[in-house]
């Protein structure tokens, strides 16, 4: 007997819509990940098993933790920008900052002693030019990781619509493509997995 009535549909699909993995919701139901396979065609949720569809959720938290770390990072570089146009501006504050990076050395040029000023950092005016690498450095993978995620949620509700017609359509045929893309889907696992020469 199948543990499918044991499954909560509206429950199963929230699980799976928070970014739940099969696993964990044959667990929370307490019934096998076969069953739990069953209850997702029933629902008319395809079972692609690639992280890229499966967990668009994670994919967002990886992605909100990465704009937060580039808004740091932006930070930092802009507050270093900052200092550096202010020096070249003749900012006094920006100057005493920047100074407070020499040092005064005593040298020995033939019998002579000189004092000289060196330098802990280098010209603000690369540094300031680096600062505004970085910038653009961090707007472009901002850009490029904002149409990723566009890109994995349009792919996820495609897939979605699909199923949910196919399954309004004929389920024989939802459940069909379910188990064609299940099967694709472990043979690129077990390519990917496949050694080199083996």
């Amino acid at each position: 007997m199948s543990n499918i009535g044991k499954i909560d549909q509206n429950a199963l699909s929230r699980l799976l819509s928070e970014g739940k993995t099969p696993s964990q919701c044959a667990k929370h139901f307490g019934v096998s990940n076969s069953a739990i396979t069953k209850a997702k065609r029933k629902l008319g949720v395809i079972i692609a098993k690639d992280v890229q569809l499966e967990s668009v959720h994670r994919f967002v938290g990886e992605y909100l933790d990465t704009i937060g770390q580039l808004r740091k990072i932006n930070t930092d570089a802009h507050e270093l920008l900052e200092l550096c146009m202010a020096w070249v501006r003749g900012d006094q504050k920006a100057m005493q900052v920047l100074e407070s990076q020499l040092s005064t050395k005593t040298i020995r040029v033939g019998d002579e002693e000189k004092l000289v000023e060196e330098v802990k950092m280098q010209d603000p005016k690369l540094v300031a030019l680096k600062a505004m690498s970085e910038i653009r450095s961090q707007l472009t993978l901002q850009n490029q990781t904002l149409a990723m995620l566009s890109e994995m949620t349009a792919i996820n509700e495609f897939q979605q619509e699909l199923v949910q017609l196919l399954k309004e359509i004929d389920p024989g045929v939802c459940d069909e493509f379910c188990r064609r893309i299940d099967q694709r889907q472990a043979l690129r696992r077990a390519v990917r997995l496949t050694p080199e020469g083996a």
